[in-house]
């Protein structure tokens, strides 16, 4: 037994004497030979089966070729040739060898293909990689400490932005830490993406370590809080960054304004846009756009209206984004003919109308029962090479269903089927539309259709079809919706509950309806005034 165990020491020890052996030879050819490739392809001493990747590392630790670039080109080559993936260590070794040559762009590439070699949650997790690189980091000579920007960097451009602060977290409880500009790319890339919780442990991080904010770390702070609908946090952190000396760039205004806007506090919106220029800031087309988007919204469409012919004599022009929105809100206060004056002027100045913008113009005559105009608005789009989409044709469903004009509605549904595919708003709209028109033998048909076409049906199709049910006084059948709906799993809100509940009141039926109002409460919806109002009219008719 102890023969066997000094024999297979033995094997081990030639195994490594030989990859060693291997490791300088091939030091020397990427040394002193610019074709190394075709020698080592052409070798009878090194075959290519050779090149393990214990042999590679053995290179890389060695540390005696003095070309990064064609270690680098070197251990690319042996990847394309062998199908073992290099260790862990082999990348970490070679991304601090690249790093400390100032080579951050090929450092970046490198990092790239180890993160998606050895990255492979829940098997491996983010400080594998980051505990390898800070260890090859340690060992090096003159390290940079730029590989720790480089490798989160590289875990955010591969959308990896969990593992990036995973990373960042273990970095810093080994004391290392990153530089500003990559705080600041992370705080601006988990805002963009709703990362709240990370967002506020980063800057924790950042807050410990006693790295101090610069305008681009105000800004990701002040769209954090307007994000999270605090913007009075949002105006002190604006006055605290300016009396610390970091003035406010156009940006960090915009976001400000851009949160005013949505807390519909449009009136110190436009205060902050006369202070902008006060402190020599212009306002640009991103300001503009919110400003009018916000008073859109409050419906005062005539002031957005006001708003774009100033940005035109600022020398700024106005996109299709803050033309939409002015249709929009101008659709929306029922104001049809200066919404197409409006698309007219578009098209003076050379603003193509998108999609988008046909389906606002297409929801608001509609709406108006102007089907003509819609079907029209819809020839366009088809003759501008466009395809209309889901919500175009839902729009003109809709339209037609609220004229209670079924057979048009059913026309165009058959014409989208053509062209793009159902959704779930577009039955909902045509099965709602068929309840309130009574036609609820058709509905059943359209359900079928639609569970064959694999879409689910949800509360607002099953809430829309108990109160056709119950309109028409058929309660049973609604009961049997109700049941069916749970079946699938699909549980009645409020409204739904209230439906029923309302046609079982209407029907006399009240021991039923407090038996519901029962199942309701134990369900989670709460029952509101509508619900007792049904009661309260339930028992006034039944004396």
């Amino acid at each position: 037994m102890q023969h066997q165990q000094q024999q297979l020491q033995q094997n081990l020890n030639d195994q490594n004497d030989n990859g060693n052996q291997i490791a300088l030879k091939i030091t020397n050819l990427l040394n002193h030979h610019p074709n190394w490739h075709h020698l080592l392809t052409s070798s009878d001493t090194i075959p290519v089966a050779a090149l393990t990747p214990q042999v590679v590392r053995s290179i890389l630790l060695q540390d005696h070729v003095s070309d990064p670039e064609r270690l680098l080109e070197f251990f690319y080559w042996v990847q394309s040739q062998i199908a073992l993936p290099q260790s862990i260590d082999s990348f970490s070794i070679l991304v601090a060898r690249l790093c400390n040559s100032d080579l951050l762009g090929p450092t970046n590439g490198l990092l790239e293909r180890m993160i998606t070699t050895h990255l492979h949650p829940p098997a491996s997790d983010a400080s594998t990689i980051s505990d390898s690189i800070a260890s090859s980091y340690q060992s090096c000579n003159g390290s940079n400490p730029a590989v720790f920007n480089v490798l989160i960097d590289t875990c955010r451009e591969v959308r990896r932005l969990r593992e990036a602060v995973e990373i960042f977290l273990g970095l810093k409880n080994r004391g290392i830490t990153v530089s500003l500009r990559c705080f600041n790319s992370m705080l601006s890339d988990l805002l963009k993406v709703n990362g709240m919780d990370l967002f506020w442990k980063v800057y924790g991080c950042m807050s410990e370590v006693g790295i101090t904010p610069d305008v681009y770390t105000y800004t990701s702070l002040v769209g954090a809080h307007c994000k999270s609908g605090n913007v009075g946090e949002a105006k002190w952190l604006f006055v605290e960054m300016t009396e610390k000396g970091c003035r406010p760039n156009a940006v960090t205004y915009n976001v400000l304004i851009a949160g005013l806007c949505r807390a519909g506090s449009l009136h110190e919106a436009f205060q902050l846009k006369r202070k902008m220029r006060e402190n020599g800031l212009m306002a640009d087309s991103f300001t503009y756009a919110t400003l009018g988007n916000g008073l859109c919204k409050e419906r005062r469409s005539r002031e957005a209206k006001l708003l774009v012919a100033e940005m035109w004599e600022m020398g700024l022009k106005p996109n299709y984004v803050a033309y939409t929105a002015l249709i929009d809100g101008l659709m929306k206060e029922g104001d049809v003919d200066e919404a197409f004056r409006v698309r007219d002027d578009m098209f003076v100045h050379g603003i193509q109308v998108n999609v988008t913008g046909y389906n606002t113009l297409i929801c608001g005559v509609c709406k108006v029962g102007k089907m003509e105009k819609a079907h029209q608005l819809l020839n366009e789009i088809v003759g501008m090479g466009w395809k209309p989409n889901a919500m175009t044709y839902g729009s003109v469903i809709e339209g037609y269903l609220k004229e209670k004009d079924t057979d048009n509605a059913f026309e165009m549904f058959d014409e989208m089927k053509r062209n793009v595919l159902p959704t779930v708003v577009t039955y909902s709209l045509l099965i709602n539309g068929l309840c309130h028109c009574g036609d609820l033998h058709r509905v059943n048909s359209l359900l079928e259709e639609m569970v064959a076409s694999g879409l689910k049906p949800n509360v607002v199709i099953y809430t829309a079809l108990i109160t056709g049910y119950c309109r028409e006084g058929r309660v049973e059948d609604a009961c049997k919706v109700l049941k069916r709906m749970l079946e699938r799993g699909v549980v009645p809100d409020v409204f739904c509950y209230n439906s029923f509940i309302a046609g079982l009141c209407k029907a006399g039926k009240m021991e039923d309806a407090s038996m519901y109002l029962v199942e309701m409460k134990e369900r989670g919806p709460i029952p509101n005034a509508f619900t007792y109002g049904a009661f309260i009219r339930g028992h006034g008719k039944a004396g």
